[in-house]
Parts: structure tokens; C-alpha cells; sequence
């Protein structure tokens, strides 16, 4: 029997919680406040600002518009605070009447509001900026928790960009905008996008365990296991329980080569949530880190990954990685045997029974690597490894098969 020399594949590794976040439109937010108005002496600077005052309160929105825009161009009114709180509350109901329409007038109504705060010393008319600013933000966050309630992502993302790049003071939303914006880019799969904005949120003072677990995530695909240390112990002092968190501390202790730690943790765990598939996964793979780590105990190790991945798939007959990765660790288990340097110092007879050995476990393989290939055929790794048990059980039929198929799949690359 001919053998493979080359421990064929690693474990697939669930390394990102699948936690979701959902905003429900319970949440939507309302604001309540009233136009300012009377007391006001009109002479030749104010007159054109009054006119516009009386146009809004009879609801001509386009006339009070072009008074208001005259009147902060006139020198004598362009540094009026009230002038510009008008302006502000004109474009606040420009905005109102047709949000999607009239986007612009929300950003405008924001402008204004900051123009007429940074002029009105005596503070006269901050509330009622504050106010105005308060209902712009918050339709443009009521129209984001519709469309990531939608999954409309690039959507929301549309309507995050007024309330992220905004750090007036008065932006209540900015850092909650900024964890919504991390949020939607990691549902779209952008790693350093997601980052970017969790990391604004978390300066921000914005505290959710996904900001922590996910910056831990990234921090260890680029290896910077420093970073995700500290996001990891940061995130388990505000949140001890999060299921997440506990995922991020197992892949951040094995990434630190803690693999007893790692081992300890995750039973802790399972002792209280014994039907978690995803962590019993993890648990699988640190026992095939502490296989390659102490090969003095390595049948043990081998013994306990079997049945983690066993009881995996006696709740989820249908797991992907449960499936591959028992499939994996029986072929990688014959490999490595006919692999020894002391197999060719055996006798014939000791050589024909290890043979034997090996190919069971190849046999033993085999129906668990087919169901990967079942799961998702286009799966290059579950591929790979039923080449490699075909060829090591000399089914030169169906290994050239599996290999035509793998080369289709690198020629479409």
C-alpha cells in the first residue's frame, strides 16, 4: 500500500462567535419641541429674519427657505444668533417634510444649529438648537435601526455617515453611531472597517462585549496577541458571563500557547453549558494543539478529540467542522504511523499488521469526510482529504475523481 509522507490538513477552526445583534424598532426614538417666537423687536436688521419666522409658522417652508438663507447673508443679520436658529428650524422642517428627498437640510439644520450656539453668547436659543439637533440625529438613527433590522446594511451604513463623522458635542448618537457602523461592517465581512469603528466606539465610551470579543478576533489574524489579550481581559471585567468572550479567551489562550489553560477554561465552561457545539469545537482543537505539543501523551489527546467530536455529532449529526474534523484526526492519526522513522525497522510481518492498522483508520475516515464533502462539495479541504485517503487505500478510481475535481476548483481560481 502505497502512503501519503505529509500530515495532509489541520483542523477547520470556528474562531469568530456567531453572535448577532439586533436592533428592534422598539427602540425608535422620539423628540418633542417647540418654535420659539415673539418678544422680538423688528427693525431694518431684523425684518427679513421675521419674515422668515412668520413663513414657517404658516408653513410656507421654500419662501421662509430663501428669506432666511437672504437674511444670513446680510451683513447686519449674518452674525444673529436668532437668525441662525431660525435658519436651523426652517431646515429642520425642510428635512421633516421629505427625509429622503431633502437629506441635505438635515445636515443644514445641524450647521445652522452649531452657527447660531457658537454666536449666541447669553445662550438664548441653545435648548431649542439642542433641540432641533436632537430630532435630526435621531431620524437618522430611527432609519438605521429599519434597515439593519432589514440587514440593509450599506444602507444603514448611508445613513451612519451624518452621526459618525459628526463630534459636535451635541451628538448624543456618536458613539452608539460608531458601534452600529462597526456592526454592519462586520455583517459585511470588512474586517478593518469593522475594527476602525469598534475601536472609535470603544474611545468613545461605548461598551458592548462584541466590540471586545471582535477587536480580540482581529487582533489575532494579525497576530498581535498583546492587543487581543488586553481587549479580552477589558471586555470579561464589564462582562464575566458573555458567551462570546469566553470563545475569544479559549482562541487567545491557544494563540498564547496556554493549552492547559485553554483546556481547563473550556471544560469550566462545559460543565455548565454542555449542549454548546461551538465551544466543544474549540475544546476538540485544543486537544490537537496538546497532541502536537506533548507527543509523550499523544493517544490520549487523540482518545479525547474522538469522542469531543463524537458527542458533537450525536446533537448535530449535520456539523460541517464536527464531521471534518473527525474525519481529519483518524486520517491524520494513519499518516502519522506510516510517517514513523522505526516503521522500515519492523519485520514483515510487524509491517503488514501496522499496514492493516492504518488503513482502519483511513476506512474509519472515510464516511465522516464524505459527509463534509456532502455538507458543501465545493469545500476544498474535505477534497483534499478524501484524495488522500482514496490514494493511501489504493481506490485509484475514485481518487481520480476527487483530483479532477480539485483541479477544476484551482483552475477557477
Amino acid at each position: 500500500m502505497q502512503a501519503r509522507t505529509d500530515k495532509l490538513i489541520t483542523d477547520l477552526v470556528a474562531t469568530q462567535s456567531s453572535k448577532l445583534v439586533r436592533y428592534s424598532l422598539s427602540s425608535l426614538m422620539i423628540v418633542v419641541f417647540c418654535l420659539i417666537g415673539g418678544g422680538i423687536k423688528v427693525n431694518a436688521q431684523t425684518l427679513m429674519v421675521e419674515k422668515a419666522f412668520e413663513l414657517l409658522k404658516k408653513k410656507e417652508l421654500d419662501k421662509s427657505w430663501e428669506a432666511i438663507q437672504l437674511a444670513t447673508k446680510n451683513q447686519e443679520t449674518a452674525r444673529d444668533p436668532r437668525a441662525w436658529y431660525v435658519r436651523s428650524y426652517v431646515s429642520k422642517e425642510l428635512f421633516k417634510a421629505d427625509p429622503r428627498n431633502n437629506a441635505e437640510f438635515g445636515v443644514e439644520a445641524l450647521d445652522a444649529g452649531q452657527t447660531s450656539m457658537e454666536l449666541d453668547q447669553q445662550k438664548k436659543y441653545h435648548k431649542e438648537c439642542k433641540a432641533i439637533a436632537s430630532f435630526v440625529y435621531t431620524s437618522y438613527y430611527n432609519q438605521t435601526v429599519t434597515l439593519l433590522n432589514s440587514e440593509s446594511y450599506l444602507d444603514a451604513l448611508g445613513k451612519l455617515k451624518a452621526l459618525t463623522q459628526d463630534r459636535r458635542s451635541f451628538n448624543e448618537f456618536y458613539a452608539e453611531a460608531s458601534y452600529l457602523s462597526g456592526y454592519a461592517y462586520l455583517m459585511l465581512h470588512q474586517p478593518d472597517s469593522t475594527q476602525h469603528y469598534f475601536s472609535q466606539a470603544l474611545t468613545a465610551g461605548y461598551r458592548d462585549p462584541l466590540i471586545y470579543e471582535t477587536l480580540a478576533s482581529t487582533y489575532l489574524d494579525d497576530n498581535e496577541v498583546g492587543k487581543a489579550r488586553t481587549m479580552v481581559d477589558m471586555g470579561q471585567i464589564l462582562f464575566a458571563d458573555d458567551r462570546g468572550l469566553k470563545i475569544a479567551e479559549l482562541n487567545t489562550l491557544m494563540k498564547e500557547r496556554h493549552y492547559e489553560r485553554a483546556a481547563k477554561a473550556a471544560e469550566e465552561y462545559l460543565s455548565s453549558y454542555k449542549k454548546d457545539t461551538e465551544v466543544m469545537l474549540l475544546y476538540g482543537t485544543i486537544q490537537g494543539r496538546m497532541l502536537d505539543d506533548d507527543p509523550k501523551n499523544q493517544e490520549r489527546y487523540f482518545e479525547k478529540r474522538i469522542a469531543i467530536y463524537e458527542k458533537v455529532l450525536k446533537l448535530e449529526p449535520n456539523n460541517l467542522l464536527a464531521n471534518y474534523n473527525l474525519g481529519i484526526t483518524y486520517y491524520n492519526k494513519g499518516v502519522e504511523l506510516i510517517n514513523n522513522e522505526e516503521v522500515f525497522e519492523k519485520d514483515i510481518f510487524e509491517f503488514d499488521q501496522l499496514l492493516n492498522v492504518c488503513a482502519g483508520l483511513f476506512q474509519k475516515a472515510l464516511p465522516f469526510v464524505l459527509k463534509a464533502n456532502q455538507l458543501d462539495p465545493s469545500n476544498f479541504n474535505a477534497l483534499k482529504a478524501l484524495e488522500g485517503i482514496y490514494y493511501n487505500l489504493n481506490e485509484q478510481e475514485k481518487y481520480a475523481q476527487v483530483q479532477a475535481r480539485i483541479n477544476a476548483i484551482s483552475s477557477s481560481k
